[in-house]
């Protein structure tokens, strides 16, 4: 028995399949008034092949070498989904953040979904941060009340014992950035931009408001 294997990239089998739709299987097949079309199209889709490979090599270089920008100037490191990742795999200070919350939870550290990481960046976005060193200022600034807020809200809404994402701080520095504003339009607007809480107006407008007394009760904003 014979078999052959074909292996091909997806635009290359994505072409397969044009050429088998319209039933054409070679170059003499095609109308003459036709051929320069499909060799055009041919073409793109080869060009459009090698781009996605050169994409796909510059980022993981890019991968690689983040690590070490991080470490050696953050201030010019962009903040985008690769960097922050990075950042947190690699930072003393989300670490720290993060043991904290994890102690008085009693869970389990376990790594960001690709969701958790997309919708961190998101909520930093929000902010207008751009390079990974605002991120990293951010977050020893107000360290202590990141931890403060997370325990807090944690005891709240009885999260003890539950499993915690790596860069948890992160998502408790938005609460933190975003409750210091005392508006609870803006609280609101931050947690539906960020898909952050109940599916309606109502639960989400609640889920503001507590987090304002939470702010209050931990000190990020002055009680009156």
């Amino acid at each position: 028995m014979k078999a052959e294997i074909q292996v091909r990239s997806i635009l290359q089998h994505a072409w397969a399949e044009i050429e088998h739709d319209l039933g054409y299987k070679s170059e003499q097949a095609i109308p003459k008034n036709y051929r320069r079309s499909f060799a055009r199209l041919a073409g793109l889709l080869e060009l459009a092949d090698e781009e996605f490979n050169r994409i796909r090599a510059g980022l993981t270089h890019y991968e690689a070498q983040v690590v070490q920008d991080i470490n050696t100037a953050p201030s010019d490191v962009e903040l985008n989904k690769i960097s922050l990742n990075s950042y947190v795999l690699s930072s003393e200070v989300v670490n720290k953040i993060d043991l904290a919350i994890l102690e008085w939870t009693g869970g389990h550290l376990g790594e960001p979904s690709d969701n958790f990481k997309e919708h961190r960046l998101n909520q930093l976005l929000y902010f207008n941060m751009e390079t990974i060193a605002e991120v990293d200022n951010y977050l020893k600034i107000h360290q202590d009340t990141i931890i403060s807020f997370a325990v807090n809200w944690m005891k709240r809404n009885s999260h003890h014992g539950d499993r915690i994402a790596r860069g948890i701080s992160i998502f408790y520095l938005g609460y933190v950035l975003i409750t210091k504003r005392s508006n609870l339009e803006q609280i609101v607007d931050y947690l539906n931009r960020n898909n952050i809480g109940g599916p309606d107006d109502d639960s989400t407008t609640d889920r503001a408001m507590k987090l304002l007394l939470t702010a209050k009760q931990v000190g990020v904003i002055a009680t009156e």
